[in-house]
């Protein structure tokens, strides 16, 4: 169970109300909404999580309650007449496992870090797509997990031979294991994909957040050679559902429609239903649009040609006021100081690019303004030297989705650590966390808390999710928190981070 649903179960049993707990707690009423809803994640060494323990053990005196307690907590934990015990055994099962998926953030990050175009194969001629009922019916059964691989391959064909450009409607809260269990089939419906999106088509999709985060963010993993196209628009329906009833639409509305229901875990018994009949793909739409309609777009994905829209976004994202965490491969471009700005641009050719230099000016001013607030904490690495002597730090324009790889001067750098350091002496809610571990990680996550988060892949090809689905917000959140916390040399105190800064400073101007 996760930390939300034990909470949930604890009130319950309890008749506590959000109030209550609160005021034992000295929480507020809407923070404990958010833990119990699932929206907040429990942070890291939160030392309420003893006190609120204490406060059910209190209140769960009953014997129907404390066999209710029995029967839920597993079995390494005591449960009896004593609140003192029950206390201790409510605690450690409350912090067990606490609902931080760090190493599926980690593994999406790596994953998209690393990534790759690679020229796909054409599958010309698909045998399991060669059946006479898939060619000459307009609706035709297909049964199990073979049977959906079947139908799926038969319905990319279809699309591909139809040549004309169309948006897809694709929407599945079943299993994906028909798609990656064999893996042969995955590069035959991989390369298809490839060439249904190479003909101009798009995809809409609704991803199913019910499920739990690490196959969420694997889910998005699988699909991002995809969604690096730039063709994938993701939804996601907010609400809960019991996965009792599951479905799937995989719908071109001018060709073709793949259709199944399962109850349960029973997809692999599942009749899968092709169908070409225009009328039947035509309802399948109006069910699909119906559907879309109750949905929020999951994130907004970004290439260096939609850098205008990106623009747009950043600035919205940015004017939102919250705490927030900053990670990326060189010094942020909100702390350079408008005569490092000017030269920089000048050497790009940009000098009277006044738009470019406008829109960082006033993205400079909003930082300064969210200082007087809230907290923002910046993550950086110590360079080299020689890094530094032979032009390889790279300037941060990664958040403006810049195609140009521009490195900074010794004198620029100079200018920008000088200007760090002055914001660390004006601002108590500036910080700077040193890693050392020097890793070469060619991504930005910055991350605004409850707000959402924008993760930039730097290297071509260059891609950003925008995004503010509140679970995938909060993992990202806690994923650059633990990191913090993880670091080899933590700097609590800011005299440590200036005196490092100015050890660079002085080095620089020895050259």
């Amino acid at each position: 169970m996760r930390f939300s649903e034990k909470l949930d179960f604890l009130m319950k049993i309890t008749n506590t109300t959000n109030s209550a707990l609160a005021s034992y707690t000295s929480l507020d009423a809407s923070y404990i909404s958010r833990l119990r809803r699932g929206v907040r994640s429990l942070p890291k060494n939160e030392n309420y999580v003893p006190i609120m323990a204490e406060y059910f053990a209190k209140h769960c005196l009953e014997t129907y309650q404390i066999k209710a307690l029995g029967d839920r907590l597993p079995r390494a934990y005591v449960v009896s007449e004593s609140i003192d015990e029950n206390a201790r055994s409510i605690s450690a099962w409350l912090q067990e496992e606490k609902e931080r998926p760090l190493n599926a953030v980690q593994g999406f990050l790596n994953i998209m870090e690393d990534f790759q175009f690679k020229k796909p194969n054409k599958w010309t001629n698909v045998e399991s797509c060669d059946y006479p009922e898939t060619k000459n019916s307009l609706i035709s059964i297909h049964y199990g997990t073979t049977g959906k691989q079947e139908a799926v391959l038969a319905f990319l064909l279809s699309v591909i031979n139809h040549n004309k450009p169309q948006t897809l409607l694709l929407f599945s809260d079943e299993s994906f294991d028909w798609l990656g269990q064999n893996p042969e089939y995955a590069a035959r419906w991989a390369s298809l994909m490839s060439q249904v999106l190479a003909q101009g088509n798009r995809i809409r999709m609704i991803h199913t957040v019910s499920r739990n985060l690490d196959e969420m963010l694997a889910g998005i993993s699988k699909w991002l050679p995809l969604y690096m196209t730039g063709a994938i628009e993701p939804y996601y329906y907010p609400k809960k559902r019991d996965g009792l009833f599951k479905r799937t639409l995989l719908i071109a509305p001018e060709t073709s429609a793949v259709m199944s229901n399962s109850v349960a875990n029973m997809e692999d018994r599942a009749a899968n239903f092709l169908l070409k009949d225009k009328n039947a793909v035509k309802a399948l739409v109006s069910e699909y649009t119906n559907l879309l309609a109750l949905c929020r777009p999951l994130m907004r994905i970004f290439t260096p040609a939609d850098n205008q829209a990106y623009n747009s976004i950043l600035g919205e994202f940015e004017k939102e006021s919250a705490d927030t965490i900053v990670k990326a491969e060189s010094f942020s471009i909100l702390t350079m100081p408008d005569t490092a700005i000017d030269k920089i641009l000048a050497r790009m050719g940009r000098a009277n690019d006044s738009e470019l230099a406008g829109s960082l000016r006033i993205r400079i001013q909003n930082f300064a303004n969210s200082l007087q607030t809230h907290r923002f904490t910046e993550i950086v690495s110590i360079p080299a030297l020689d890094e530094i002597i032979e032009g390889r730090l790279r300037v941060a324009l990664s958040d403006t989705l810049s195609t140009e790889d521009v490195f900074y001067t010794p004198e620029e750098l100079i200018l920008h650590l000088e200007n760090i350091i002055l914001l660390l002496q004006k601002y108590p809610n500036y910080e700077v966390y040193i890693d050392t571990a020097h890793k070469k990680e060619r991504f930005m996550l910055y991350a605004k808390e409850e707000v959402g988060a924008i993760v930039a892949k730097t290297s071509a090809p260059a891609i950003t999710f925008a995004i503010n689905e509140t679970n995938m917000t909060a993992a990202f959140w806690d994923y650059l928190r633990v990191y913090i916390n993880s670091l080899a040399e933590p700097q609590l105190n800011k005299k440590v981070v200036i005196r490092r800064l100015q050890s660079l400073i002085e080095q620089l101007k020895a050259l």
